[in-house]
């Protein structure tokens, strides 16, 4: 285990699993910046394969990469080893197969991150193949407002986060397996400054969990978490179109012999969306009649 750097202006946090077909495109786009005063994190999860070596081949032309082996229990246990140990004012953290895009992105960012008072800030990210929010070289997603956070998340490969992010909301929330990033960027629109700024940052590759997944745990908790950190009610116009997650929620409560939150929550599921929790409520009771 190599020992990070003293300081630097920006941390580049990359978690690896057995990467080693994919992790060098990655570090080529960090070692071509034309900005230098970052390092890169590789939070390594004891790679069975070329990982590591490939990680140290690296290390020759750019000695700020940092090399951590060690057992985690997932992506973001690593993040969260990444945190503890980063040197840098501000965070980004990218998968082993996504890369910056282009050889001046640090060095833009930078400019805005020197003189920003904003606790996170973000861009875009070009999707390198086709995933369930994207298709392939579309450029995803734009501005970010309380609606929007709600029904979709922005990538973290986009995102720089001030240190103090962590400090203020804690660090990666370990039951939230593929969407851990989602609640943290809902809690930084609810609750801290935020500049978005219209820059394509990485070139993110859709092979992950996050973009392939349901986190079943955050979809039980996202509507419920974002009415207590926007604090606002469960029939306000944030949650249009979420009725879904409200008819669940109530199928939970009634589960629970909970009977008065089950009305309540059935009642907001068809209040948001009318006509989709119909055809849901109607297609459950066509699948029951068949058994």
């Amino acid at each position: 285990m190599s020992i990070k750097s003293k300081h630097s202006f920006i941390s580049i946090i990359v978690p690896t699993f057995n990467c080693g077909q994919k992790i060098a495109d990655c570090l080529e786009s960090l070692c071509a910046q034309n900005y230098r005063d970052f390092e890169v994190l590789v939070m390594d999860a004891q790679s069975s394969d070329a990982t590591c070596q490939i990680v140290e081949s690296f290390r020759e032309r750019y000695p700020n990469i940092h090399l951590f082996s060690q057992r985690d229990k997932g992506i973001y246990d690593a993040m969260n080893k990444g945190i503890d140990v980063a040197g840098g004012e501000w965070l980004l953290f990218l998968g082993a197969d996504d890369e910056l895009h282009g050889t001046d992105v640090l060095s833009k960012i930078s400019e805005t991150l020197l003189q920003s008072p904003h606790d996170m800030i973000y861009g875009d990210v070009l999707l390198k193949g086709d995933t369930l929010f994207g298709k392939k070289d579309e450029r995803y997603a734009g501005e970010f407002s309380r609606e929007k956070i709600v029904k979709q998340n922005i990538c973290h490969q986009s995102i720089f986060y001030s240190r103090r992010v962590f400090e203020i909301l804690g660090k990666y929330r370990l039951d939230y397996p593929v969407n851990a990033d989602w609640d943290i960027n809902q809690q930084c629109l609810a609750r801290l400054e935020t500049r978005y700024v219209p820059q394509i940052i990485a070139r993110f590759s859709p092979g992950g969990q996050s973009s392939q997944l349901v986190d079943r745990f955050y979809e039980k908790d996202r509507v419920l978490n974002s009415a207590r950190y926007f604090k606002i009610g469960y029939l306000d116009k944030t949650f249009r179109g979420q009725g879904k997650a409200f008819y669940r929620i109530s199928a939970d409560h009634l589960l629970q012999r909970k009977y008065t939150k089950a009305a309540f929550f059935a009642f907001a599921a068809f209040y948001q969306s009318p006509a989709e929790v119909t055809r849901y409520v109607l297609s459950s009771i066509s699948r029951i009649k068949k058994k």
